[in-house]
């Protein structure tokens, strides 16, 4: 049996958006779906021309190690850090088969991300058909939602954040497919686009219990169904997980150490902390998206409420559920004294602004309102919105903001503050401090404005919905290149250099080896072990720890800056700086005559 799918037709019954047909205006509506996605690739290559090499030595180079494993390649060196999912790492892998170069895989696995984030247009755009707008107004909304800093930020990265909102996009739209007509393949696919978002990163966890709680609601209606997906969905847990410690053991040093710490967030877990970190990423998320989150949040919200009424659990109740267990996690994650209360040291801005565990979710509300607003949004739902943000930013900005070290550090992590950037101070200031438009917290005040005048707009436009989406893909292409986060590259370039050259003298076509000395202690240690491994691929890096009895195989070694034992190796440094802390050492042998007869040594 076929369900139609509405959305809600008023905030009591009564102010639904209506359905609007293109008109004698169709022609722009074919203009805009062109140049959404044309502008979505030009952004998107504009942004990763800084890319020459990953950003971190965790998030990035940790999944690019893990797809050379993936790909069968066991030669892959251990790493440094608490690990990560290995779903991104299974969709790179096929680029190792082909090159072990690490600037070519890393600009390979970067055209993939931004491939993947372009074709994520797609998904959306099937969701807004099924949201009842035509083809032309859904490939346009789909672009507007792509091109925002939340989607566009991670186009210099190559991260696993374009997948996940690809997935999470399918999952929303198989989600709708099986309310739609329930079939057993429906199940399957919707079960199998969960599974490939959860085993891509665990944070999608909140996918997971959303996914179950809804399926026991769909049992009112088609009871078998559901029992199939509840095991399906088991199943694909157990397995994502389980494939997911398996890599982790055989890539890092240490084991997958995040259970860890969220078990000791939830040790010393704090309430009053956490609804300032829960009211923060949910301001965050507003002003990042122009006001249109609290938009489409209304619009769930009010969907949910009709099909509760109805005593159904359907597709606006699923899309409830999934923002609010994915802000739940966001913030839970994020509820840690030690990090954010920190004013002296490493201060991290990043930590109470932190939006990209909610993206890919808030992508979804963003194009609910997107699609009201298209198809005439009464401005009793906008008017609520303002009337909800206007709650949260009160508290927000004469509450939380007081607090916030403004000038701490933020990253990519943290796309919706980013075109902001230029309202932050240079310099820390003394806390508690109130915003104010003039002070050094301004930020806080001129962002809220900022939603506000644009939740003005939309009340505004809201009877012109060809004039409303061009303001919106011109103000979403402002945003993105605003927010160009145009990061430094820390790639060891000095190590590289030295190794190249001492080929290139010395081994001939030879590639060397390298032995990293992960016994002597320098503050950058962790960097070196994850950069040195990946960026000097195809060499091979082997991680000696002397501690336990292990011994150099290898007559270059890679150690601490000013190596304590290096006079009882009878090492040499060799002429080039350090990275990290840490330089290229040369053991006694005719490789160190050489070098040494070449005037390379030290």
């Amino acid at each position: 049996m076929t369900t139609t799918i509405v959305m809600p037709t008023s905030l009591r019954q009564a102010s639904e958006p209506h359905e609007r047909t293109e008109g004698r205006g169709s022609w722009v509506w074919r203009v805009l779906a062109v140049v959404g996605p044309v502008a979505t690739i030009i952004l998107y290559w504009y942004i990763a021309q800084s890319a020459i090499a990953p950003r971190t030595g965790y998030d990035e180079n940790h999944l690019l190690q893990m797809a050379r494993l993936v790909s069968g390649d066991d030669n892959v060196t251990q790493l440094a850090g608490s690990g990560y999912y290995p779903g991104w790492a299974v969709v790179l892998a096929p680029i190792w088969w082909f090159t072990h170069d690490a600037a070519t895989v890393y600009a390979a696995a970067l055209t993939v991300s931004n491939v993947i984030g372009v074709a994520t247009i797609v998904p959306l755009a099937l969701l807004g058909r099924r949201l009842r707008l035509t083809w032309p107004q859904s490939i346009t909304i789909s672009s507007i939602v792509m091109i925002l800093p939340a989607r566009s930020a991670f186009a210099e990265y190559a991260l696993s954040e374009q997948a996940i909102a690809f997935f999470v996009a399918w999952v929303v739209l198989a989600a709708f497919a099986l309310w739609q007509r329930p079939s057993w393949w429906r199940v399957v696919l919707f079960v199998a686009a969960i599974g490939a978002a959860y085993v891509t990163h665990p944070r999608t966890i909140a996918l997971v219990a959303t996914a179950g709680i809804w399926l026991l609601g769909f049992a009112l209606r088609r009871w078998r169904l559901a029992l199939l997906g509840l095991a399906l969905l088991f199943c694909a847990y157990v397995a994502a997980d389980r494939f997911a410690q398996y890599v982790a053991e055989r890539v890092l040093l240490n084991g997958y150490g995040k259970d860890a710490t969220l078990q000791n967030t939830l040790d010393n877990f704090d309430a009053s902390i956490f609804l300032k970190v829960f009211l923060n990423q949910t301001w965050v998320q507003v002003v990042g998206t122009a006001g249109l989150f609290a938009v489409g949040s209304v619009v769930v919200v009010v969907w949910t409420i009709r099909e509760l009424r109805e005593r159904r659990l359907g597709t606006g109740t699923f899309m409830f559920g999934m923002i609010l267990s994915a802000v739940l996690v966001s913030a839970i994650w994020w509820t840690r004294p030690d990090v954010l209360l920190r004013v002296v040291g490493w201060v991290r801005l990043d930590a109470w602004t932190y939006s990209r565990y909610i993206d890919p979710v808030a992508a979804i509300v963003v194009l609910v309102a997107l699609a009201a607003l298209v198809r005439g949004l009464r401005w009793s739902v906008v008017a609520t919105a303002v009337g909800v943000f206007a709650a949260g930013a009160a508290a927000v900005v004469l509450g939380v903001a007081r607090n916030v070290p403004l000038w701490g550090w933020y990253s990519a992590s943290n796309p919706a503050i980013l075109p902001w950037r230029f309202l932050f101070p240079d310099a820390p200031f003394v806390l508690p401090l109130t915003p104010t438009f003039t002070n050094d917290a301004r930020f806080w005040v001129w962002a809220t404005t900022f939603v506000f005048v644009c939740l003005g707009a939309y009340v505004v436009l809201r009877n012109h919905p060809r004039t409303l989406a061009t303001c919106l893909l011109a103000l979403s292409c402002a945003l993105a290149l605003l927010a160009n986060p145009n990061m430094t590259r820390p790639y060891p370039a000095n190590t590289t250099g030295a190794v190249e050259q001492i080929e290139s003298v010395a081994l001939g076509p030879d590639r060397a080896r390298i032995d990293f000395d992960i016994a002597c202690r320098a503050p950058g240690r962790s960097d070196a072990i994850n950069w040195l491994p990946f960026w000097l691929s195809p060499r091979v890096v082997e991680i000696v720890d002397r501690r336990v009895g292990e011994r150099f195989d290898s007559d270059l070694v890679v150690s601490c800056e000013d190596w304590p034992e290096a006079d009882a190796f009878g090492a040499r440094a060799y002429d080039a700086d350090p990275d990290y802390s840490y330089r290229l050492w040369v053991l006694p042998g005719e490789l160190q005559d050489e070098l040494d007869a070449a005037g390379l040594l030290r």
